[in-house]
């Protein structure tokens, strides 16, 4: 598990470096603007501009909250980080997301979507269906540990299923999660 958690926090540092964090759109700047002028010498203000600022100037182009369609990667349970890779919308650079599932994270009821039908499905989707009918039965139920609905993310995460997963932009807190099925 350290190795995991380990492996999570350095994820997490790289890509908070790399300015992919809930990111809604890609930055427009290039070398024919002010702005853009110089940002091959050390950045967008001529090289006086702070390490963060490349950082904080894409997270900032999405406020409030974002709605991700990711294939589930890992879940680490004690530490409540989702690892998924965005397949709707995928901003360039920004294949990947990662969520912190909080106390306050809803779990909607599974919902289905349509096959595409010249990409061949997941292959483990009876796999998939199991565990959100799991989750739905979790969800009907009313448990409020999120213990038992992150054991329901991790095994999603080793089939591969896909969520749905609404984040707040200035957090990375996932504000809602809901199983995908074909």
């Amino acid at each position: 598990m350290p190795n995991r958690t380990l492996r999570a926090v350095s994820l997490i540092a790289v890509l908070g470096a790399l300015g992919v964090a809930c990111t809604a759109v890609a930055p427009t700047d290039d070398e024919n603007t002010k702005e853009g002028a110089n940002a091959l010498k050390g950045g967008a203000n001529g090289g006086s501009a702070a390490p963060n600022s490349a950082t904080s100037s894409i997270v900032a182009l999405c406020t409030g909250s974002l709605t991700d369609t990711v294939t589930l990667l890992d879940v680490t349970i004690d530490t409540g980080l989702i690892d998924g890779l965005r397949i709707v919308p995928s901003p360039p650079g920004s294949a990947f997301g990662i969520y912190k599932h909080e106390d306050f994270t809803l779990h909607l009821p599974s919902r289905q979507i349509p096959g595409n039908p010249v990409i061949p499905g997941n292959p483990v989707r009876p796999q998939c269906d199991g565990l959100a009918h799991s989750w739905d039965a979790h969800v009907k139920s009313g448990v409020l540990n999120s213990r038992v609905f992150l054991v329901d993310l991790a095994n999603m995460a080793r089939a591969s299923c896909q969520a749905e997963i609404r984040v707040d932009c200035s957090t990375g807190s996932a504000l809602s999660i809901q199983p995908l099925t074909e």
